[in-house]
């Protein structure tokens, strides 16, 4: 997966839309009733969103604050040995299964080339297809190469299954290239997801909702560690409030081109150009923060010159 790479933005993304499955038995007929030595254990476990907490407690957080609809457990068992326990999670568009993965995504973990993202750990595989996000786990504390290499081959079995690609949001087009730590992307639409990664406090200075796609990106420049927060709104009147917004609520005493020291070592800046809102953060350098912020406004003006269609809308 190229998180930079250029996405199809054709299909509009309306996360409001918290849709219910797309039925639990068509999200059953994804999963096969055995890999290897492995079989099916029915019934399966099914969950929404009002019972996601009675199977994960705490961490049905990370999945609510996206667009979740529903989750089928399947455990599969062999005679003796560890079990193989999946998740698929139905996250209702894929920019929102897309953002569930590049949530707890690893930066220095190598893409595992199932779906269209995937991470693989011993013992752990998660990865994303369309409007679903994956976990396959073998259920041990010792994991043996067989269970590791069955998890692996069930993925790609359901990955095949689902088949259909969906589209990356927009804005991700957006990012500057140069110091990108590539796998350090993560879709945060709302500010709940942004906060786990970056915390702008308790408010939502940036407007951010379902009507807004927003990615947040680590790179390495002038040998330090900074960020870009990318924000498309529907419209550049709300992008402009955005901006006020941001430097009233986090970097007040912002000059006149949106720079503003944070603490002894530490530059931000933000800026705006039509429907997007850059802002770059922990910059060690004003003009840094300047040139960071500005590149991204530049690749959206460039993107926006080129194109022969009418804005999408996030």
């Amino acid at each position: 997966m190229n998180a930079v790479g250029t996405s199809d933005t054709s299909r509009q993304c309306d996360t409001r839309a918290t849709s219910r499955p797309a039925t639990f038995a068509g999200m059953i007929e994804l999963l096969p009733d055995r890999i290897d030595k492995w079989i099916a254990q029915t019934p399966d476990r099914l969950c929404d969103r009002r019972t996601l907490y009675d199977y994960m407690d705490g961490a049905a957080e990370v999945y609510l604050v996206y667009a979740f609809a529903g989750l089928v457990v399947r455990k599969f068992r062999r005679s003796r040995g560890p079990s193989i326990v999946v998740e698929l999670f139905d996250m209702t568009t894929s920019f929102d299964a897309f953002g569930v993965f590049t949530n707890g995504r690893d930066e220095d973990q190598p893409d595992a080339k199932i779906g269209q993202g995937a991470e693989h750990r011993p013992g752990l595989l998660t990865f994303w297809q369309d409007r679903y996000f994956v976990a396959v786990r073998v259920d041990a504390e010792s994991v043996d190469r067989a269970a590791d290499a069955a998890a692996a081959k069930l993925g790609r079995v359901i990955a095949s299954a689902v088949a259909t690609p969906g589209p990356l949001p927009e804005v991700l087009g957006y990012l500057p290239t140069d110091g990108l730590i590539a796998h350090s992307v993560r879709y945060v639409y709302r500010r709940d997801a942004l906060n786990y990664h970056y915390d702008l406090g308790d408010r939502n200075p940036l407007h951010l909702g379902p009507h807004t796609q927003g990615v947040l990106a680590t790179y390495r420049r002038d040998k330090a560690r900074c960020y870009v927060l990318c924000v498309l709104y529907p419209t550049a009147a709300l992008a402009t409030k955005a901006r006020r917004g941001f430097i009233d609520g986090f970097a007040r005493g912002a000059d006149r081109r949106g720079a503003a020291k944070i603490d002894a070592d530490r530059w931000t800046a933000v800026a705006t150009g039509g429907r997007l809102l850059a802002a770059a953060l922990d910059s060690p350098t004003r003009a840094g923060a300047l040139e960071l912020a500005g590149e991204a406004i530049e690749r959206f003006r460039i993107r926006r010159k080129k194109s022969s269609n009418k804005e999408s809308r996030p």
